[in-house]
């Protein structure tokens, strides 16, 4: 059926600026998966001692990714041995992401979504922006540590999935925060 925009309220425009910028994120998470992939795939293909034509390299990772983020994720994880934590992280991510992506603006076009948005729907985005937040983090701190060959910043990488969070979410809270007649 039609998306009834021209019913939505503030509430609905509130949370779909909040999906913008969590599919801001997803985009973010996707990008530095594929770099982590590129990169990490020329590193053991190289302590392999085979020859790398970086452009092809790119080029592979590339089509890994447009075909499944999951499958790139379980390359990452089982090829490069990453520890327990970090993978069910990575997966958790990935999950959240698919979650943004597919399926957290369905409820926005029922004409009851006020009535309908109560405490379990905020809580369960919350979730998933916030795993999604972990993921990109580990990701972009494995993507600075080979990149910039030097320790994460440690102050940007312990506050940074609360502060995207926040961010994201912060439309959404200030219309729960606010007086409504």
């Amino acid at each position: 059926m039609w998306i009834r925009h021209n019913e939505f309220g503030d509430l609905q425009d509130r949370y779909l600026t909040s999906i913008g910028r969590a599919m801001l994120l997803c985009q973010g998470f996707e990008d530095t998966c594929k770099r982590t992939l590129r990169w990490w795939s020329v590193a053991k293909r190289l302590s392999d001692g085979d020859r790398i034509d970086l452009e092809s390299a790119a080029k592979d990772s590339e089509r890994l990714m447009e075909s499944f983020l999951g499958i790139a994720l379980r390359k990452i994880v089982g090829e490069y041995k990453i520890n327990d934590e970090d993978a069910r992280t990575l997966t958790a991510a990935k999950d959240a992401r698919n979650y943004i992506a597919h399926e957290s603006a369905n409820s926005c076009s029922q004409s009851n979504f006020e009535i309908v948005f109560g405490h379990d729907e905020w809580t369960v985005l919350r979730e998933h922006v916030l795993a999604l937040a972990n993921g990109h983090n580990l990701l972009c701190c494995w993507a600075y540590e080979f990149e910039e060959r030097q320790p994460r910043p440690l102050t940007l990488s312990q506050a940074y999935p609360q502060q995207i969070t926040d961010w994201i979410l912060r439309p959404i809270e200030q219309w729960l925060d606010s007086p409504r007649s």
